[in-house]
């Protein structure tokens, strides 16, 4: 996240953090130098709010990448590779690919 916004902060209106952990708030410190908001409401909110942003940097995350593929948005970063499981290759037409991904069920 932190190799994005050092690029792209300056072209956001706002920056939003949609989490369904809130309570960890050490996750979230690379995003205070952005003045995010970090927000975690219910279900439904989250996942209609995802839809409604025009740029989206995608957690790797099957509840973020339904979001995005439903809702608007007109860039998008993706972590590469999304799964590390064997024949297995996702990937999302004009997204912008970051190194990242999970590795062995945890995030990289």
């Amino acid at each position: 996240y932190e190799q994005i916004l050092s690029l792209e902060a300056k072209n956001f209106r706002r920056i939003v953090v949609i989490t369904d952990d809130p309570a960890a708030r050490n996750m979230f410190d690379v995003f205070k130098k952005y003045d995010a908001v970090v927000k975690s409401r219910t279900v439904p909110e989250d996942y209609v709010e995802l839809m409604t942003f025009k740029n989206l940097i995608m957690a790797p995350s099957t509840f973020s990448w339904t979001a995005g593929f439903l809702g608007y948005a007109e860039r998008v970063w993706v972590h590469d590779p999304f799964v590390t499981l064997p024949n297995v290759k996702l990937d999302w037409p004009g997204a912008i690919k970051v190194r990242g991904g999970f590795i062995n069920g945890r995030c990289a």
